[in-house]
This record gives structure tokens, sequence and C-alpha cells, in this order.
């Protein structure tokens, strides 16, 4: 029987225990209120005409404010536990009170008192009810159980009507009030096991006071609370909108009745029946439909059914005025309020902050409650007794408020939505707390005292980030480094200094030419030939200890640059000299061509080409800097290859960078050229963004269904940089969708492998890889979602769902849940759902493919055939654990792979096999 519950109703592990309760908690506090209502209007008309009921009601609207503030007062002392066990008990000991004054002293002063008392109690109560679920239920949680909840409330209130009825009968209507003593006495009990169940899951209901204690309580600081927050604005907007209709719709209903039946036998007798069936019927819908509705639909559209279905009813009233039509608005109105809205309405709460919960829900339930129901009555009053309106004509009055309500349900619904998402994007940034700081004249600060470090490499680490960068706060600074005791500090100042063109410190660099350090001679030499056409030769000349490199150097930029053009030739002749000598001995001279290049006319450009394939990676990341420096087209193919070289990778990316646009093609063609290494084409899509701009687009688009998952990844990633660099870039979505369908189906084929491999997911060397490739396709998903809905914080949401906090994964499912539309939510939110267990992903996984995977073996085959490094991993541990020699060629194969996840796995496998064999 309960799993036939669980399953009716989608609930998880630990919902019917604490729905149960709550539920429970409900249906006692509801079956109070009823038993309040039918005992009060029996003890109130018996000494009272019925048209003194309108004073007793405003009285209820006018002190509902002042029971709240005196609430608040009092929960600012307490807990919310100790707030709702205390005010119960209270409401208990008041009830045996008036049966005490009824039943001895029958004071006539006791019925309006117990009557505006019963109005009060049940604004109050049922609130805390709400309230307490609130805190103890996450956003997904309170989905699915809010209608289970409900429908306890709903029994009550049958419960309560019949139970009222029998006692009364039998033994007086006084005797109700002790029966209603009984049941609030319940609900004490009951709120004090959910608080000692649930403290792991909401420590605030017993640590933290029921309403904040840093503000006043009162009724204006509850106002400026709720006007502070669009999200409790349009909350209050709700109830207000939706307490001045119903009112005016329940008014109807009352005056036409009265027309057609006039006896007050015949009138209590309708209402009883209308209420039985209504009741009958709201409990069918709650257990069947609510949170189906609420599912699959959405928090908008379920706010929206009751101002709906209420056109029906109010056309009828307006065409006929018959009794039916009002019986069908008011049914209306009994069967959906207490089912579907209630529970869409309450389900607005989850995203507001436990600190103002209690203060702002019990507010709006409360006075924005009662005060809609006064505004409903002043409304009547003015338009029939002033204007004379008859109640069908107050129908247009309905039609117009209905409209209103329409708009500001669906106002709520998104505002709901955009809530949670600045939950989710706070939570966000609490994780990513790293972030690169603006170059301003206190971070320069820090950097120019970074310069007095005993540590040389920190030194030249600071030189390379303040060159360029604010250098006239720099500048003093810097070139107090030229007599530093590093020989290394010296040279990196000097090559600044160059860099920067500062003919302020010629003075003191030409007496560095004689400095012990032959790197920093080389410097100064280069520095003189450079910016002032010093011939060099005319220094060194006393100057014996200087390598060949270092008078090479200084040469070559003096003839070079030299106005004699009969220079050149024997320019060119150093230069090839510098460049042809290989091994060891020439590397430094290869590395000085590679530099002096940049310093060079045009025409020597035509030696970069050798440096650029040269074996050496310093020479390589030089020649690739000069390539930069220069930005001819015609180095871009071979700084292309060097992106697979990780040694001189960043180099060749900083020198494409400053090609800007006119290697989008070229980057292009590289990309969808199957030729072409895997490990450059990973390095082209964050290219393509940097240096095409937004005409990367259509070519990042072009190529993103490419195989490889860690490229594909790479290409989302930047279409995402893409679109957030430039909000309005339109993308194809028939594209985007494409792509997803298929991430989504690799996703499920993850969860069919996982199925088959309970043995392993125990073991790390397995279960690492796996989650890694599990979440990366994941992360490739909503990356494509974020495609789809750019006006989303779909990141946040992602984040959200990595947490360990329950509450903040269900708010980020909760969020997605009401962001995409039905047909991608159906495929995204049973595979991100913590709640739902391997089995039944397994089991959604196989319907949506269409197919299954029967053994470990062919688990195994799927491993090795995918295209992502992660999985293959997980099969290279496989092979090598089961010794699985007939795979020997694959692992082979995959040892010497570019992925150095799926490499090193490969090699271990490799060493069991080997050890299998012998």
């Amino acid at each position: 029987m309960l799993a036939r519950l669980k399953r009716f109703f989608d609930l998880r592990p630990g919902d019917l225990q604490r729905g149960s309760l709550l539920a429970l908690y409900y249906f006692c506090i509801i079956t109070a209120y009823t038993q309040g209502q039918v005992v009060r209007d029996a003890l109130f008309l018996g000494r009272f005409e019925a048209v003194r009921l309108p004073y007793v009601d405003f009285i209820v609207a006018a002190l509902v404010g002042a029971v709240l503030a005196v609430y608040f007062r009092i929960g600012r002392t307490m807990s919310f536990i100790g707030l709702l066990t205390s005010s119960l008990s209270f409401f208990a000991a008041n009830v045996i009170l008036f049966w005490w004054i009824a039943h001895y002293l029958q004071s006539t002063w006791l019925y309006p008192l117990f009557y505006v008392w019963v109005g009060i109690f049940g604004v109050l109560a049922i609130s805390q009810v709400w309230t307490l679920a609130n805190y103890v239920l996450t956003s997904r949680e309170a989905k699915r159980l809010f209608g289970f909840i409900g429908s306890g409330g709903i029994v009550g209130g049958i419960f309560g009507g019949f139970l009222s009825s029998v006692l009364a009968r039998r033994l007086g209507a006084e005797s109700v009030l002790l029966s209603m003593a009984f049941f609030i006495g319940i609900s004490t009990v009951l709120v004090m096991v959910i608080a000692s169940r649930n403290r792991g899951m909401a420590k605030s209901l017993t640590s933290t006071k029921a309403v904040d204690g840093r503000h006043s309580a009162t009724l204006r600081e509850s106002f400026r609370l709720v006007r502070s927050s669009p999200h409790l604005l349009a909350i209050a907007a709700l109830i207000c909108i939706c307490s001045i209709t119903t009112y005016i719709a329940g008014w109807q209903f009352r005056a036409i009745m009265k027309q057609f039946l006039p006896d007050k036998d015949a009138m209590a007798a309708f209402q009883g029946m209308l209420y039985g069936a209504t009741g009958t019927l709201a409990i069918l819908l709650q257990v069947f439909l609510t949170s189906r509705l609420l599912r699959y639909f959405g928090i908008g559209v379920a706010l929206s059914i009751l101002p709906l279905s209420f056109v029906a009813g109010t056309a009828a009233i307006i065409l006929s005025g018959a009794l039916w039509a009002a019986t069908l608005l008011r049914g209306t109105d009994k069967v959906i309020r207490y089912s579907v809205d209630t529970a869409a309405l309450q389900l607005l709460y989850v995203p507001v902050s436990a600190e103002t919960k209690v203060q702002a829900k019990s507010f709006l339930d409360t006075v924005v409650l009662r005060g809609g129901d006064g505004l409903g009555a002043v409304t009547v009053f003015l338009l029939t007794a002033v204007i004379g309106l008859t109640p069908p004509q107050l129908g247009w009055i309905v039609l117009g408020a209905l409209l209103i309500w329409i708009v500001i349900a669906r106002t709520a619904g998104t505002q709901y939505v955009r809530t949670l998402s600045e939950t989710l994007r706070a939570h966000r940034l609490d994780v990513e707390r790293l972030r690169e700081l603006p170059m301003d004249g206190s971070a320069t600060h820090v950097l120019i005292t970074g310069l007095r470090s005993d540590d040389p490499s920190k030194i030249i680490a600071i030189l390379d980030v303040l060159e360029g960068r604010r250098w006239k706060d720099a500048h003093m600074s810097i070139r107090e480094m030229l007599s530093h005791p590093s020989p290394e500090v010296r040279a990196r100042t000097i090559s600044v200094l160059r860099r920067q063109g500062d003919l302020t410190v010629v003075a003191q660099i030409e007496t560095m030419i004689s400095d012990p350090d032959l790197n920093v001679r080389t410097e100064a030499l280069l520095f003189l030939a450079h910016l002032t056409g010093i011939d060099p030769l005319s220094r060194i000349q006393h100057l014996g200890d200087f390598q060949d490199f270092s008078i090479q150097a200084g040469i070559l930029v003096y003839l070079a640059r030299s106005e004699d053009q009969s220079n050149l030739p024997a320019a060119r002749l150093i230069l090839e000299g510098m460049i042809r000598e290989r091994g060891a001995s020439g590397r430094r001279g290869r590395l000085e061509a590679a530099r002096l290049l940049r310093l060079l006319p045009e025409q020597f450009g035509v030696y970069l080409y050798q440096l650029l394939e040269d074996e050496d990676a310093e020479v390589l990341r030089e020649a690739a800097v000069t390539a930069g420096k220069r930005q001819d087209r015609q180095y871009a193919a071979l700084l292309i290859s060097m992106l697979g070289n990780d040694k001189a990778r960043n180099a060749a990316i900083e020198a494409l960078v400053q090609f800007g646009e006119k290697i989008e093609g070229i980057l292009g063609d590289h990309l969808s050229d199957p030729a072409v290494p895997l490990e450059v084409k990973r390095e082209i899509p964050e290219l393509l963004v940097t240096t095409a701009k937004r005409n990367a687009r259509d070519t990042l688009l072009a190529n993103l269904r490419q195989p490889d998952s860690v490229l594909r990844f790479r290409i989302i990633s930047s279409l995402n940089k893409l679109q957030h660099l430039y909000p309005g870039l339109e993308l194809d979505g028939a594209t985007i969708e494409a792509v997803l369908a298929s991430e989504i189906m690799s996703h499920c084929r993850s969860y069919q492998i996982m199925g088959k491999m309970d043995g392993h997911l125990e073991q790390q060397s397995f279960h690492v890889p796996l989650q890694k490739s599990i979440h990366h396709e994941l992360e490739r998903i909503f990356r494509l979602l974020k495609m789809l809905y750019p006006q989303h914080d779909l990141q946040s949401a992602f984040i959200g769902l990595q947490s360990k906090q329950k509450i903040e994964h269900d708010s980020a499912l909760e969020f997605i849940d009401n962001t995409l539309k039905p047909s991608i939510r159906r495929l995204v939110v049973p595979l991100v759902d913590g709640d739902i267990s391997l089995g039944e992903k397994v089991e959604f996984a196989n319907r949506v493919l269409h197919s299954t995977i029967d053994s470990k073996d062919d688990a195994l085959v799927m491993l090795m055939t995918t295209q992502d490094p992660w999985l293959k991993s997980c099969a290279a541990h496989l092979i090598g654990i089961l010794g699985l020699k007939q795979f020997r060629a694959e692992v082979d194969e995959w040892a010497t792979d570019v992925d150095p996840v799926l490499r090193e796995k490969a090699q271990r496998a490799q060493q069991r096999l080997a050890a299998t064999h012998s």
C-alpha cells in the first residue's frame, strides 16, 4: 500500500514521513477551524440577527493587524517552534475557557468575542502550518508534497463538518468546543515531533529567533519588508486580488441563494450539500492532479487556473443570474482554491530566506489576506448599496478583476523563477571566489612594493606584469632595478626598458657594457644598438670575454639598422650563421637570432620560418613572440601547428592573438580539417573568439558536432563566451538543439554503462574518471541550454546541482524545472535529480534510447568506442583488471594518446597485462 502511495505521489525516500506529519498537522488545524466556524455561527445566530454578521467580520479584519503586531514581538524572543507551540497552547486554553463560560455562565458578550476569535485563529493557525512546511521542505520536496499536505486540510474540513454535526445533535453545540481544543492540542504535539525529526534540515527552526531581531517586528517594518522585495510584493498583490475577487463572488452566491431559497433551513441544507460535494471533488483533485500540475506545467500555470476557471461561472451569472450559475462559481472557488491554488501559492514562499519568512508570510497571510476581504466588502457595499448594481451586474466587475488576477499570477510565477535564480547566483559567487583584479592604482602600488623582494624570480615576474601597464607609476621603481645584485634582474630590466624605448637611462646602460655578467652586457649592447645606433664594435674592442653570440648580436643589429644598404648582406651572413649552427653550442645563437628578428627590418622576416620549426622549445617560444610582433599572416600556419607543443603553446597563442581577425579563415580551416592533430584543434575555439570576435559564430557552429568530447566542450564553451560578450548575437537554435539531444543521449548511455558495472563502481580508478565524464557531459548539456536560454542563469543552476546541500540542489532543480520548455525538461530533470536512484536513471535511459546494454561485455565495448577520454580510461582500467589480452592493441594505442589521463590509465593496463602474461 505504501509503495503504491509513493509511486502515485512520486514520493522519494523520507518524503512520506515528513509529508504525513505535516498533512496530519494540517488536518488537525482545519478540523479545529471548521468546528470553530460551525459553533461560532450557531452560537452567534442563536443570540443575534444575521444582519449583524458584517460588523463582526469587519472587526476581524481590523484586529488581525494588531494581533499580528503582538505575534511579531513575541517572535523576536523565541524560536519558530517555540512560537508555534506557545501560540497553539494558548489557543487550546482559550477554547477550554470559552467552553466553561458558554456552559456555566452563558454570557451574551461571549458570542461575538468567540466569533472574532475564530476568525483570527483561522488566519494565524493555517498560516503557521504552511510556514512550517516551508521551513522543513526544499523546493523540490515542496512541489511533490504540497498537494499531499493540502489533502490533509481538505479531509480535515470534511471530517470537522461531519463531527461537529454529530456532536451538536447528541451533546449540544457547546460540546464542539472541547473537540476543538483536543485537535489543537494534538497539533501542538505534532509540531514538536516535526521539529525533532527535521533539525538537520532546518536548523533555524530551533536555533534562531522566529522573527529577525535586527528590525522592529512592527506592521510598518513588515510592510517595508514586503515592499522592498519584488518577489514578496508579487505575492502580496496576488493574495490581495484573490481575496477581493473571491469575496465579491462569495457575496454574489449568498445574495442569489437568498433570492431562490428564502428559508433558512433550505439554505443550510443546500450549503451543506454544496460544501460536502465540493470537498469531495477538492480531495480528488488534490490527490490526482495538483502535484502533477505543479510538476509538469510549473507554478505560473498553476496560479492561473483559479482565475481562468472563474470566467465560466461569472459569465453564467451575468447571462442568467440563476442559482445554478452562482453554485458553479462558488463550487469552482471551493474546489480549486483549496487544492491547486493553495499548493501553488505556498510554493511561492520557498525561495524566501529563513530570516524573513515568518515575518513576511505571517503579514501576507493575515493582514494582506484580511485586508483584501475588507476591500472586497467595501467594494460590494459601494457598488450595491450606493450605485445599486444587482448581483448579476457585479459579474462585469469580477471579469475585470479576473483579468488583473491572471496578469499578476503570471508575474508572480516569473518573479518566483527570478528569485530562485538570484539565490543560485549567490551560491555560485560563493563558489567562484577567485577573480582577476583590475590594475588600479592600489594594485600597482602592491606590485611596486613587491620589487623590493629578495627573490629574483618574483621580481622578474613583477617586471613582466608591470611592463606596459601604468608605466608612469612604475617607471622610477623599474629603473632602480638596473643596480640590483641579481644579474637576471638587471638583464630583464634592461630588456624591459629597451622595449619601452626609455632614453633616460642611456648613460647608465653604457656603463653596463662592462658588467661582470655576459647576459647583462649583451642586453646593454642590444639596448644601445637599438635605441641609439651606436656601433657595438666601437664599444667591445676592449672587452675580450664576450661570447660569439654577444658580439654577433650587437654587430647584427647595428648593420641591419644602418642607413648604408651595403651593410645588409653582411648582416644576413651573420644572421644565417647564427641560425645555421645546430646542437647545444648553437642554441644560444638561435635563441638570440629569434629575439633579434623583432628589431630587424622587414626583409629579414624570411629567416623566421626556420626558427618556427626549431627543435628547441625555448627557441620556438622566442620565435613565436617575434612572429606575433611582426603580424605577418604567412607565419600563422606554423604558429597554429605549435599549439600541439605543450612547451611552446602559450607563446603561440599569444602570438596568434596579435594577428586579430585576419587569421579567422585559416583557424577555421584547421578546426574542420580531419588531418590536423587533435591537440592542435582543441586550442582553436577560444582563439577564434579572441581573434575573430563575433565573426567566430559561424565557424564554431559549423564545427559543433566534432566527435571528440574535449574539443566539443571547448567549442561549446567558446560559444557561451561569445554569447556573453555579444548579448544580441543570434545562434542557430536548431543546430544547438540537435547537439543537445546528442549530448543527452550520450549521458543516458553513461547511466546504462554504470548499471552494468556494479562490481567496479566502488573502485576509485574506475569511479573517478566515470564521474568526471558524467560531470563533463552535464556541463556540456547546461552550456548548450544556456545558449537556448541566454536570459536565465543556468550556470548558477549547474553549480547548485553539484552542491551537497540539499536545499541548494533542490533550488537549482526547481529553477530549471520552471525554466526549460516541457520537451527538454522531461529529458533533463530526471538525469540531474539527486533523489532519483541509479536504477531509475537506467530505466529512464532505456526508455529514452529505446535500447539496452545487456552485459558487462557490451558495456566495455561501449566504453572502448566512445570519443570521451575519461570513459576510455575506464575501459583501460577494466581491460587491465580483467586481464583481457585480446584488447592489447587498443591499450597500446591509448598509451600514446594526447590526453594524459587516458595515457596514464593505458600504461597501467599495459603493466597489468604484461604481469598477467608472465
